[in-house]
């Protein structure tokens, strides 16, 4: 399955490779600054936390955990420049 199909993000099958493992993804942050974050949804890579934090994309956003910052973040879908599957 293709990451992309006519210029649009497949975002369903790009999530179901986060679950799987990780994934870089290349955005403009809203400051125009362009980012590369190195991110996942896969169990064994998160770490144990408490709370009731949500961890729902939105239809406009992402949200993943970010191996680098080791801390959960999010990005705009209209801003991602490239996906790499790792």
């Amino acid at each position: 399955m293709p990451l992309q199909t006519d210029g649009v993000w497949n975002w369903e099958y790009i999530k179901e490779k986060m679950k799987e493992g990780v994934v870089v993804v290349t955005f403009k942050k809203a400051n125009n600054e362009i980012r590369e974050m190195e991110c996942t949804l896969a169990d064994y890579l998160l770490p144990e936390t408490s709370g009731s934090g949500s961890t729902h994309s939105g239809d406009s956003t992402v949200i993943c955990f970010d191996l680098e910052k080791e801390d959960w973040r999010s990005f705009r879908k209209d801003r991602v420049i490239d996906v790499e599957v790792l």
